[in-house]
């Protein structure tokens, strides 16, 4: 498994894109900042496929994606039977670059999670992967396209002056509220091409650029230094993968599935013939529901429930022992009658009538 930060990314890009090309087939793992924002966007099992997805999209709308696991799974063309595997693990991150300051929500249940699985924090915030979705990359390439050349000339004339003159300062100082509002990593770049005799630094706050006097020997020597030292990042996340990441669920997985080595491998079409039966059928994940009845059913199965007016509801099951055993024990039931409705797909349905009793609390 390879950890992938912003300072080995550009390193690694090229070897992660290879292993997708190449594979037979891929399978990607993602962590949320939060997975459920309100009540309105819950899964039910009433849920159809386009009402799951509309509530999924809703939700990861405005949340954030804080790491992506990737992993490729490649076919010995020797041995039908043999995989080779490659994984990735990428912590991500929104950063601001622009007109783009991305603002999502957090949630606790999620972040607690996240920290009984060891999540890096620091990391996830530090050295996660920045990205751009579609419509904010276009508006990212509107504002470079749009910078004004008036304004980066200004600047350019600024550091210009300063390098012809005889001044003794070898550093020379661009602060953020100098830089037109231009990007710094945009203009820092920007001045690193203009003028080959300079090596910018960014400030670790993003508010000041560091223009420093080198020659070409000594800008060089940044250079290669700056490339040795996220080889050396690189080098040392090797070292510590076997216990960093052993706290991931892919890889406790992989670890388990090494150690058991009387595993005989299957060919890949194999697992196709047994998924046949789920193929175009989504997973629709169960909703809590609080409410008598649910209380009542739940000890069942698996059952959400729609109430129609003071007196009716459909209660939906995810198995036919289920809806059997609600049927057989609710048969006397003093305070409830329960009948089939129908069924629907893998789902029973009942339509169910009842009477509360004074005491109890339908909501």
């Amino acid at each position: 498994m390879v950890e992938i930060l912003s300072s080995s990314f550009d390193e690694k890009f090229a070897e992660i894109e290879q292993a997708i090309r190449s594979c037979d087939y891929i399978a990607i793992d993602t962590e949320f900042t939060g997975l459920r924002l309100n009540e309105q966007v819950k899964s039910s099992l009433f849920d159809d496929g386009a009402e799951r997805y509309r509530k999924l999209r809703k939700t990861v709308s405005q949340i954030t994606m804080c790491q992506i696991g990737i992993s490729t799974f490649t076919r010995d063309r020797k041995q039908n039977s043999l995989y080779t595997a490659k994984t990735f693990n990428i912590p991500i991150y929104p950063r601001s670059f622009g007109p783009i300051d991305e603002k999502f929500v957090c949630q606790a249940s999620s972040f607690q999670f996240l920290t009984r699985y060891k999540f890096d924090f620091n990391k996830f915030v530090y050295e996660g992967v920045s990205f751009l979705n579609e419509v904010q990359e276009r508006e990212v390439r509107e504002h470079i396209a749009n910078l004004d050349e008036f304004a980066i000339q200004k600047i350019c004339s600024r550091v210009a002056d300063w390098l012809v003159s005889k001044e003794e300062e070898k550093t020379f100082t661009l602060k953020q509220t100098e830089t037109e509002g231009m990007p710094m990593y945009v203009l820092s770049m920007e001045l690193r091409g203009r003028f080959p005799s300079i090596w910018t630094t960014i400030d670790n706050d993003g508010k000041l650029i560091s223009i420093e006097r080198i020659g070409l020997e000594e800008r060089q020597r940044f250079e290669e230094a700056e490339k040795a030292l996220q080889w050396k990042q690189e080098e040392q996340l090797k070292l510590e993968e076997s216990g960093l990441l052993q706290n991931t669920s892919l890889s406790e997985l992989y670890t388990d599935i090494e150690r058991s080595s009387d595993v005989i491998p299957c060919m890949f079409r194999r697992y196709l013939q047994a998924m046949e039966d789920y193929c175009n059928r989504i997973n629709i994940i169960r909703a809590r529901v609080n409410n008598i009845l649910a209380k009542w059913f739940s000890p069942y199965g698996n059952v959400d429930l729609k109430l129609y007016g003071k007196n009716q509801a459909l209660a939906a099951t995810n198995s036919f022992k289920c809806s059997k055993d609600i049927l057989k024990a609710f048969k006397q039931h003093n305070s409830i009658f329960v009948t089939k409705y129908m069924s629907v797909s893998i789902f029973t349905h009942f339509k169910l009538k009842f009477i509360v009793k004074k005491d109890d609390e339908i909501e």
